[in-house]
């Protein structure tokens, strides 16, 4: 079976330069018409839920557009976003009419490490945290995400994390640091192997076991067929042996694209890692 969830890198644009990003590198050629076809497709094998992601999404020309195709094909929807767009009052409430969840990053409770790994001129951590509060304002309905990738410069200041929100997010996923051909120099001085990463886990839900925000982790030894990604320039990939692996084209509909995903992508894990981050969105 295909996943029900499927990772949609809009753009590999961003108006930041996080160091440890690995997110879409591909330049952004999205045919509309052929998309459309696509999810429809996909959602008559099984597809229910789509994750906007990037690059940052919003700053994508076709993300309104985007938006306007999974509400009319009543395919759920969770935004990953730094937030930087949020001030666009229709792009804000387009968001809030399509999207179930939202997503932001916290990288720290100490707002210079947070601004210094985001490599933001202007005081992210602090927009991140009035934008948080704003959507818990203005529209309770939308579940919270708040993500965090563990590195040993923010070690020291995740443990707090929780503790230093003004709101509380429904979910709180720490991912270690992964390698991508972006990053490498970033990962060589800056990844936390297994136990390290582990034991900074072990810490957190011990430290916050009666706190109502629930608390996922994500190793980079668990990357491998957990994801099926929709890249800007049209390419189906998931992650194997740790490396961007490409299963097929989104103009290729067929049974043979089916079988590849399938091949590829183990579908139970891909629709848990959906869950365990986003939980149930209907």
């Amino acid at each position: 079976m295909v996943p029900e969830v499927l990772d949609f890198r809009i753009t590999a644009q961003c108006a930041l330069r996080c160091p440890f990003c690995f997110g879409a590198t591909a330049v952004q050629q999205m045919d509309m018409t052929v998309l459309r076809r696509f999810l429809t497709f996909m959602q008559a094998q099984g597809l229910k839920y789509v994750v906007l992601t990037g690059g940052e999404p919003t700053q994508s020309p076709i993300f309104k557009e985007v938006l306007e195709i999974l509400q009319s094909l009543g395919l759920a929807a969770a935004l990953s976003t730094n937030g930087l767009f949020w001030p666009d009052e229709e792009l804000r409430s387009m968001i809030f009419s399509a999207c179930q969840w939202i997503s932001f990053p916290v990288e720290s409770s100490i707002a210079e490490v947070h601004n210094h790994m985001r490599r933001c001129t202007l005081d992210h951590y602090s927009l991140i945290h009035s934008i948080l509060e704003q959507i818990r304002s203005m529209a309770p309905g939308v579940k919270l995400k708040i993500g965090t990738v563990a590195a040993k410069e923010n070690a020291a200041s995740i443990p707090s994390l929780l503790d230093t929100l003004p709101v509380q997010p429904d979910v709180w996923r720490l991912f270690q640091l992964s390698r991508s051909e972006k990053n490498t120099m970033y990962y060589e001085k800056q990844h936390l192997d297994d136990r390290t990463f582990g034991d900074l886990i072990h810490g957190l839900k011990a430290r916050y076991q009666e706190h109502p925000t629930k608390i996922q982790t994500s190793y980079d030894r668990e990357r491998d067929g957990r994801y099926l990604f929709l890249e800007p320039d049209g390419l189906l990939k998931t992650i194997k042996d740790g490396q961007d692996f490409v299963i097929g084209q989104y103009a290729d509909i067929g049974p043979d694209l089916i079988h590849r995903i399938e091949t590829s992508v183990d579908d139970k894990r891909t629709n848990m890692n959906f869950f365990n981050s986003f939980g149930a969105l209907q």
